[in-house]
């Protein structure tokens, strides 16, 4: 009986980083019911479980061997934990289109492969991403959205993996319904990876990624000197540690307009049409996801953002002198 292989791909802004965290806290209950959890170095060279996303980048950087590495890899997890009955690999970046189904067909034949992919709405999904990786190096988000839409098509997705893994090996949920469930998305997740007791699970504590206002996103477009790559946070980490929760993200508020938010879904019917038909969402595109009419977003003006950006450099310039003055203090 081959070995399930369970691939989390994402998608990005979907509560990967609490499901990673989860899978870390709870590695141990779970390689008691045979769900092994690698840890993120995936050959033992890392003490941390459940995220995967460096060692799925790493396989990339040489394509000829990557197939044959994977393979030794999960092999030498096979051959060292007799029990085990699935393996767990969590990796947004394996709904990227960067041709990860062809490395990992090198494996079909030997485990069973099952992709579990949650998704969003479109817009919430391409402005949650603009505002963590990609307005660190471009200026302008509806150039980049218009360059990069395949982002967000995640009927495309599940094509490519339709390469190696059959759509029916595929648990394909939105965001929302998810988190609806009984437990939330964590328990979710835990379903989907075949433990019995989902809710019996330890649950990580904090909030992942942290979102901020849209006017903190506003202040950092375009600045790449302040980014070491996108992956680099210590900008926003530094407002955090200075201002505290002042402003994260506010629920109900938009910098995009919202008939600009409208064009976005609309590019996507047809894919969110495949999806419904395909997996059974939900009975068509119009009912796959939340409905803006129903979330009452307030557009920020061009006046409010630039307010609140004028306020954050003098919360920092004040948080920065409250901190320097504490630490006299200890002196």
């Amino acid at each position: 009986m081959k070995i399930t292989l369970y691939l989390h791909v994402g998608a990005g802004k979907t509560a990967s980083s609490a499901i990673q965290k989860f899978l870390h806290v709870n590695a141990t209950t779970l390689e008691a019911s045979g769900i092994y959890v690698p840890d993120n170095s995936v050959n033992g060279q890392l003490r941390g479980r459940g995220q995967h996303v460096m060692y799925c980048g790493s396989l990339l950087q040489n394509r000829a061997t990557a197939g044959e590495r994977l393979k030794e890899d999960l092999a030498r997890i096979v051959a060292k934990k007799p029990d085990c009955k699935s393996i767990v690999l969590s990796a947004e970046n394996l709904s990227n289109p960067s041709g990860f189904p062809t490395i990992f067909e090198e494996i079909s034949e030997i485990y069973d492969i099952r992709i579990i992919f949650y998704i969003r709405r479109q817009d919430d999904y391409l402005i949650s991403a603009w505002q963590q990786w990609y307005c660190k190096i471009y200026s302008d988000f509806n150039s980049w959205a218009k360059a990069d839409w395949f982002r967000a098509n995640w009927e495309l997705v599940c094509r490519d993996w339709e390469k190696v893994v059959p759509l029916d090996h595929m648990r394909v949920r939105t965001y929302e319904s998810a988190s609806r469930a009984d437990g939330g998305i964590l328990a979710d997740f835990a379903s989907a990876i075949g433990y019995p007791e989902p809710k019996a699970l330890s649950q990580p504590t904090g909030v992942e990624n942290q979102s901020l206002s849209d006017s903190v996103t506003d202040l950092a477009t375009g600045k790449k000197s302040l980014f070491r790559d996108i992956h680099d946070n210590d900008f926003y980490k530094m407002i955090l540690d200075l201002t505290g929760n002042k402003y994260v993200k506010r629920k109900g508020e938009t910098a995009l307009p919202i008939e600009d938010r409208y064009q976005i879904i609309a590019s996507y019917r047809q894919c969110n049409e495949w999806l419904c038909k395909t997996f059974g969402l939900a009975e068509n595109a119009d009912r796959l996801f939340p409905d803006i009419r129903q979330q009452n977003l307030h557009e920020l003006t061009t006046e409010e953002i630039s307010r609140e950006k004028e306020e954050i450099i003098l919360s920092l310039i004040l948080g920065n002198y409250s901190q320097q003055k504490a630490l006299a203090k200890k002196i």
